[in-house]
């Protein structure tokens, strides 16, 4: 693992007493995971690393701007995606079903 982030649900982020209370960073705001996600590959090369390749779960793959941005930077990826996610082929658009 070269990086981490701390996903906090929009309800928390949102409640400044129990952000407090559980020592969270003042700064922290919310992100959703694909969020976060971009950010941490964002900051990999800066550290020094570079990935070959990501793979993920659906909550990822569904994220169409995490996915343009793997294809911008050349990443390999397998990211899930939702059965009832639309897939556009030459034959027109589908599902992945």
């Amino acid at each position: 693992m070269i990086d981490h982030a701390l996903y906090l649900p929009k309800a928390w982020a949102a409640d400044t007493d129990r952000m407090a209370e559980a020592g969270v960073p003042d700064q922290t705001v919310f992100a959703t995971k694909p969020a976060l996600a971009q950010q941490m590959l964002t900051r990999a090369p800066t550290a020094g690393m570079r990935a070959a390749w990501v793979t993920a779960d659906e909550v990822y793959g569904n994220a169409t701007t995490l996915r343009r941005d793997l294809a911008r930077q050349h990443l390999g990826y397998v990211l899930a995606i939702a059965k009832t996610h639309p897939i556009t082929t030459g034959i027109g658009t589908r599902h992945a079903i």
